[in-house]
């Protein structure tokens, strides 16, 4: 893991065996981190490769909704 992370430190992009090794190991990673450095650069990957999945639109009417039947 961190001959991965030193490779994406100096801007080498990693193989697609690499992103798939790094994306299975997620789950237990902190071990792995040495440096601050190191965790920024995987968080950076993790955010680019997975993204984040968007809230729902109707997600704030179904709360605004709840909210406004406990108060009445």
């Amino acid at each position: 893991m961190n001959t991965i992370l030193d490779q994406l430190l100096v801007g080498e992009q990693p193989t697609a065996e690499d992103s798939d090794y790094i994306i299975d190991h997620a789950d237990d990673c902190s071990p792995c981190f040495d440096s601050l450095d190191k965790q920024q650069i995987f968080i950076g990957f993790m955010s680019q490769h997975l993204g984040r999945k968007k809230a729902p639109a109707s997600l704030s009417r179904t709360i605004l909704a709840k909210v406004q039947v406990e108060m009445a």
